[in-house]
């Protein structure tokens, strides 16, 4: 029992860290979190139909990696501060694993089941429909130069850029509005 400053008695442990100090990740904990919240946005983001939703999955994802963080973490953990850092991991990780099985279905469906899924062509084509509706007099060139192989593999880049700060700042998003929301709630 500790002694209060009015003399009451509380069954309150000691905080295990000082008195407005922001507490640290146990990142043993934090990435195994991550990494099973990661898996979880990856595995929704390459799941046809429901990739439709990724600004739902995403989210969730980050607030997942904090829900598994409080329950491995030791009873009355704070996770106030925690939760866009376990966020940002869980996107980072879900990024990674998202290139990872998109890599593998597009050789699997390449070099195994012998389709060209004609990603070159699908670009050219939405690219000459667009320029059809809105006419540019320098389209022709940006759609020939993006039938290119060099042109292709920007266009990916700049894809995967995009992709991967989604995934960061919908898991940060995510991440913070979890650890507000699973704060005060007994998880386990």
């Amino acid at each position: 029992m500790i002694q209060a400053e009015q003399g009451e008695q509380t069954n309150s442990a000691p905080l295990p860290y000082p008195p407005g100090a922001q507490p640290s990740i146990d990142w043993r904990l934090g990435f195994a979190s991550a990494l099973f919240a990661g898996g979880f946005m990856a595995l929704m983001a390459v799941t046809p139909f429901l990739s439709l939703l990724c600004c739902l999955w995403l989210p969730l994802g980050g607030a997942l990696s904090v829900r598994f963080y409080i329950r491995k973490a030791p009873p009355g953990t704070p996770v106030r501060g925690l939760g866009a850092r376990l966020g940002a991991l869980a996107g980072f990780l879900g990024f990674f694993i998202f290139c990872i099985l998109q890599t593998a279905m597009l050789a699997i469906s390449r070099f195994l089941l012998h389709q060209d899924i004609g990603l070159r062509k699908a670009l050219v084509d939405a690219l000459e429909t667009a320029q059809k509706i809105a006419p540019n007099p320098d389209a022709p060139k940006f759609i020939a130069w993006v039938g290119t192989p060099e042109g292709l593999a920007i266009m990916i880049a700049i894809w995967a850029g995009t992709a991967l700060v989604a995934f960061l700042v919908f898991g940060v998003i995510g991440g913070a509005l979890g650890a507000r929301y699973f704060q005060n709630r007994s998880v386990r």
